[in-house]
């Protein structure tokens, strides 16, 4: 996650810089403003504090589409890797509710003024109360419910979005409580994805020192793991599968291409610290550029070991594909082609490379989509702190692969659904100010009639899900039936698909049209933000469950002045937002699931909507 301001990237979805999205448009998109999306993070933060998880022991992980637990949130023991993603939900609605009240409208039938219950920290002052997990409406956060995130604001303000974000915060607060114990850890190099989603944001919007104190220690605890010998940092301490056992501490070291995007921690905490030496960490803490060595080392490490140089296609897509291929003219001549390994294994005492695996890919020798994802994402974060042009090389030839298996997967992938149009109130997906700096014509918003129009088509079958990238791009083709209770149920078969690869890759290439635009290649810069777009339009239109949820009056622990949710149609609930999601699906791995709903695709969406606001394209 990079929350840095981002430069404002040009953007034109004219076919001269890439080809057009396969049937969908500025409506899909409008989705990432949904009421539909607040709902289910709330439902979700105020249900899983019940049943004796209240502070959390357990996070949200995955949604099943079948089975006695359909619909439902899984949740994963609290040292599990993923458990900062829900906690950082929340936070990047509190984010967005707070830096960009106008992207969402929250009005309820009957609901004329809804005061706000929060005490103010419109101060921004830590005071006792900032303790990590402390609480100021109640000390045991009853029903999530408490106040000490909250800010008062000057002048009118809808107290409808007041509350809510009071509720929110309050929420978050409770599901943070354990993260900051967890920033000593030194057994897990996740501690990006642990801490930073919502710690980071934290710190930012409320100048909360706990927060930034905890993001300090877990780069440090992440710097703890780094062997100047390798030149990386060690991702896990063991690998172990069906025939697979990798433990040997002083034999083995294992790098995964997900450590890319947890290198974003160390950049930023070196940036905090300067040639200082935070005391708390002990006499083994690292100043800020023994930090930033090591992030740069490691990532060195990752280009010249996982990443393989592919040979371009003399044409993309293939004949089996239905898309139109992106202009040649539009994709960068000089950048390379990169595929990607998963894990490598060196010896540590000589540095060596003793193999490549993979862990939830099909082989050792496939590319793992969603391991693809991390390293575009990774990648660009890197360069963004860096400017080192060999990591910006990185990440735009992991792209430019990334776009080439979608464009030539087989025809199997195109899928004709019924796409419910988007709310016509959500916010403009796009700025003409933006298309103007490539002097390329801007794609065209619908105006009032035209977007009627489009959500009357919008109610017909369309074909979508090109952009929905299969779990593996090499894996042999696995078909899942909708589930039989799924309004969708009459639809075809479909080739296993992990959307959170998408919407993590289409973060990456946000991430990477901004540092092309700052660079002034706006033409380049125009193709990835097209593409970003289009993946997550397309995942909106293939993915989005279609059992939404809506705010209500009252509720949640929150009294009159609080928010509850429900089904849009009673009885049909989906927690997550987004269906079509594979943690695992390697044959050798003991824990394989798949199709889902999954706590960072929902993360990474939620993230993609903020990423579009502070670009100033949303």
């Amino acid at each position: 996650m990079d929350n840095r301001k981002e430069t404002q990237s040009s953007m034109t979805w004219s076919s001269s810089t890439s080809a057009p999205p396969p049937q969908q448009g500025p409506a899909d998109i409008l989705e990432l403003f949904d009421q539909n999306v607040v709902a289910k993070i709330l439902r979700t933060a105020i249900k899983g504090l019940e049943d004796g998880n209240n502070p959390p022991t357990a996070y949200p992980e995955y949604v099943p589409q079948t089975g006695p637990e359909r619909g439902r949130y899984h949740l994963r023991e609290a040292s599990f890797w993923t458990c900062g993603f829900f906690p950082g939900s929340i936070y990047a609605l509190v984010e967005r509710l707070t830096l960009y009240p106008g992207s969402i409208s929250i009005s309820l039938p009957g609901r004329h003024s809804l005061a706000a219950t929060a005490s103010s920290e419109g101060s921004r002052s830590n005071g006792p109360s900032d303790a990590p997990g402390a609480t100021t409406a109640g000390a045991v956060c009853p029903n999530g419910i408490n106040a000490s995130d909250s800010r008062s604001h000057d002048g009118p303000r809808n107290a409808n979005l007041q509350a809510l974000l009071s509720q929110l915060s309050s929420l978050g607060e409770c599901w943070t409580l354990p993260l900051y114990e967890s920033a000593s850890r030194t057994d897990t190099h996740d501690m990006g994805f642990m801490i930073q989603p919502s710690l980071r944001r934290r710190w930012e919007l409320f100048n909360h020192a706990p927060s930034l104190s905890a993001v300090i220690t877990a780069a440090q605890s992440l710097y703890s793991r780094y062997d100047p010998r390798v030149g990386a940092i060690r991702s896990w301490d063991v690998l172990m599968q069906d025939g697979v056992r990798i433990d040997d501490m002083e034999e083995d070291f294992l790098v995964i291409v997900d450590s890319m995007c947890n290198l974003d921690l160390l950049f930023y905490a070196a940036a905090y610290l300067g040639d200082d030496r935070p005391g708390s960490a002990g006499g083994n803490a690292a100043d800020g550029p023994e930090l930033r060595e090591a992030a740069v080392r490691h990532a060195k490490v990752v280009k010249y070991t996982l990443l393989r140089e592919e040979k371009r296609p003399s044409s993309s897509p293939s004949s089996a594909s239905s898309a139109p291929s992106a202009s040649s003219a539009t994709v960068p001549g000089s950048t390379p082609f990169y595929s990607s390994a998963h894990v490598a294994n060196f010896h540590p005492p000589t540095a060596s490379l003793k193999s490549l695996r993979t862990a939830q890919g099909y082989s050792p020798a496939s590319t793992w989509a969603r391991g693809q994802a991390w390293g575009i994402l990774g990648f660009s974060q890197t360069y963004a702190w860096t400017k080192d042009p060999e990591f910006l090389d990185a990440a735009a030839g992991m792209a430019e692969y990334f776009i080439h298996r979608l464009e030539s997967a087989p025809s199997s992938v195109d899928v004709e659904r019924v796409v419910a149009p988007a709310s016509a109130s959500a916010s403009a997906s796009a700025s003409a100010a933006a298309a103007a700096q490539t002097q390329a014509p801007p794609r065209k918003r619908p105006s009032g009639g035209e977007a009627k129009e489009a959500a009357g088509k919008a109610e017909a079958a369309r074909k979508c899900g090109r952009l929905v990238p299969l779990w593996d791009f090499d894996a042999p083709l696995t078909f899942t039936s909708p589930p039989s209770s799924s309004s969708s149920s009459s639809a075809p078969s479909s080739p296993l698909r992990d959307c959170s690869a998408g919407v993590i890759a289409a973060n990456g290439m946000l991430v990477l049209s901004s540092a092309l635009s700052g660079l002034g290649r706006h033409s380049h810069a125009a193709r990835y933000l097209d593409y970003a777009l289009r993946i997550v339009e397309d995942t909106i239109a293939f993915s989005l469950a279609e059992e939404k949820a809506v705010l209500k009056s009252g509720g949640g622990g929150a009294g009159e002045d609080g928010f509850g949710v429900v089904d849009a149609n009673e009885g049909s609930t989906f927690e997550a937002i987004l269906k079509n999601a594979t943690a695992n699906h390697n044959a050798k791995d003991y824990k394989r699931y798949w199709d889902h709903g999954l706590v960072y695709a929902d993360y990474y969406l939620i993230e993609f909507g903020n990423r579009l606001l502070k670009m100033g394209l949303a």
